[in-house]
């Protein structure tokens, strides 16, 4: 990884202690792989607990970093949302399938390497969950909407 400092890292760490950062997305680990990355702008903008950049790489980022599993126990149902990367995420579920219930109004953080559970209800079983990060942006008014597939166990 790489930063794009001016002043020394004491004054630019963010208030959540992490430092700025710009994200190479590069293919393979040579100098020209970065400067290929750089040139063809495939950079991600870390900071603040914020991802900003382009829908095509901001997108794959999270969809590798979050999953979703859901748990059935007779009617009982429990959704677990699981973040595999050392970055926050901070949802909000979109749109669920007709008969499936889930508290769908609530703003959740999942931090890194942590997992969330929500109690669910439903005869409907839903294969995706529709999300909108919040702390992740597209367009500098514009959060990406991911589909997560559902695990069920």
């Amino acid at each position: 990884m790489v930063t794009d400092v001016h002043s020394t890292m004491a004054l630019k760490r963010a208030s959540d202690g992490f430092k700025v950062m710009t994200l190479v997305l590069a293919q393979e680990k040579t100098p020209e792989a970065v400067m290929d990355a750089l040139r063809n702008r495939r950079t991600v903008a870390l900071w603040n607990n914020q991802l900003m950049g382009r829908k095509e790489h901001v997108t794959p980022i999270i969809q590798g970093a979050v999953k979703a599993i859901l748990h059935t126990r007779g009617d009982m149902k429990f959704f677990e949302f699981i973040n595999e990367s050392g970055f926050p995420f901070t949802i909000r579920i979109g749109s669920l399938p007709e008969g499936f219930r889930m508290r769908s109004d609530a703003v959740i953080t999942i931090n890194p390497y942590e997992t969330v559970g929500l109690s669910a209800r439903g005869e409907t079983i839903p294969s995706s969950i529709n999300v909108k990060v919040l702390n992740a942006w597209i367009t500098p008014d514009e959060n990406p909407e991911i589909i997560i597939p559902v695990v069920h166990k």
